[in-house]
């Protein structure tokens, strides 16, 4: 199915800025890529510092519905299970929006994108943070904050590795990254699981 050109214009846009970088890909890079004329990439975004700011408030808007939609039920490991399936799902199905995301927290293009990581980074944390208070886990907030920068070290490396073209070496190292988050999830939970996803590039 054909995509909208407003949709399509976006889905280059994310993969240019991931493949060469937010100050090296043009609006016509953009324009051309998308099959569109450039006034169409204005027309629908702007300028090329709008279109980059709303892969931001677009991927903020996504992972804050995820963090937010499941509400807590008595069965706190079916709770947990679901959020870290479908937040390891999104990583792997979002990986250039995400590798985007880490580029910029290096750059820091511009205050407003900065503070949107922010939000992200904030929602994330809260959620995980929530789902281990629920589990009976009393840690200080300092043990806490190490186990979870330990389990999203992990979880960076899976998308970057998801992000590689070399499809061998993507997928032992994308298996590799799953078992590290497997085992820092024993760690941060007390909890064996064994992640099974659907998304696998």
């Amino acid at each position: 199915m054909m995509l909208d050109s407003k949709t399509e214009i976006m889905r280059v846009a994310i993969d240019l800025f991931a493949k060469s970088g937010y100050h090296v890909t043009s609006i016509r890079d953009i324009a051309k890529h998308a099959h569109v004329n450039s006034s169409m990439v204005s027309y629908y975004y702007k300028s090329k510092e709008n279109l980059y700011n709303e892969i931001f408030r677009n991927l903020y808007i996504d992972l804050d519905r995820l963090c937010k939609s499941k509400t807590e039920t008595e069965n706190i490991e079916n709770d947990f299970s679901v959020f870290i399936t479908e937040l390891l799902e999104f990583c792997l199905s979002n990986s250039n929006r995400l590798l985007i995301l880490m580029i910029e927290q290096i750059s820091a293009t511009n205050d407003s994108i900065i503070e949107t990581i922010e939000n992200i980074k904030n929602v994330i944390y809260l959620r995980f943070k929530n789902l281990y208070h629920l589990k009976g886990n009393e840690d200080s907030d300092v043990m806490f904050d190490w186990k979870f920068v330990t389990l999203t070290s992990h979880i960076k490396s899976l998308i970057i590795y998801n992000s590689m073209n070399t499809e061998d070496n993507n997928l032992s190292n994308t298996m590799q990254s799953i078992k590290n988050i497997e085992l820092s999830l024993k760690i941060l939970f007390n909890t064996t699981y064994s992640i099974i996803l659907k998304q696998v590039k």
